[in-house]
């Protein structure tokens, strides 16, 4: 009967770091966040976005549909991740300082003036693919999904909980 007193203590003890283990693992990737998110259009010569980099109040204006041409008189086709994104989600209060009720509430009541809420498509792949045909377009994706042909308008900065809010 020890015996199994002594397997059973050996076991808990086990259960015990791996459960410190997973908490401190999980713990840190909490710390460490999604990483820097990135503002983007497609580079080349036959796209119309700017090349130079927009501020955040910019951003929120296309985002909201408020601004609807870049200075070249070209027309901007901003593009969303769905609303289950945690991208989204950081995008969405970093940029737009909105929650997703809010926007539901403002898209609606924007509805019945026909202007419709960007396109939203599913994944950052999809965003990049789309940025590359259709000119004009702006999204976002994780910093660390960037690719060469690829322009940066704009960082959205991971915060650690003690960084103060700089994005005004």
């Amino acid at each position: 009967m020890a015996g199994v007193i002594f397997d059973t203590a050996i076991i808990m003890k086990i259960l015990l770091l791996i459960i410190i283990a997973l908490t401190c693992t999980l713990g840190l990737a909490n710390l460490a966040g999604a990483g820097n998110i990135v503002v983007i259009t497609a580079g080349g010569p036959k796209q119309e976005a700017p090349a130079e980099k927009i501020s955040r109040k910019t951003i929120e204006k296309i985002y909201m549909k408020r601004k609807f041409l870049w200075k070249n008189g070209k027309r901007i086709v901003p593009i969303n991740l769905p609303a289950s994104a945690p991208i989204r989600e950081v995008f969405t209060k970093a940029i737009l300082k909105r929650d997703h009720r809010t926007l539901v509430e403002y898209w609606n009541g924007k509805h019945f003036s026909g202007i419709n809420p960007p396109v939203i498509l599913k994944s950052e792949e999809a965003v990049k693919r789309f940025l590359r045909k259709v000119p004009g377009s702006v999204g976002y994706i994780s910093a660390e999904n960037i690719e060469a042909d690829l322009r940066v308008i704009y960082t959205i900065k991971e915060k650690r909980a003690a960084e103060p809010d700089d994005s005004k």
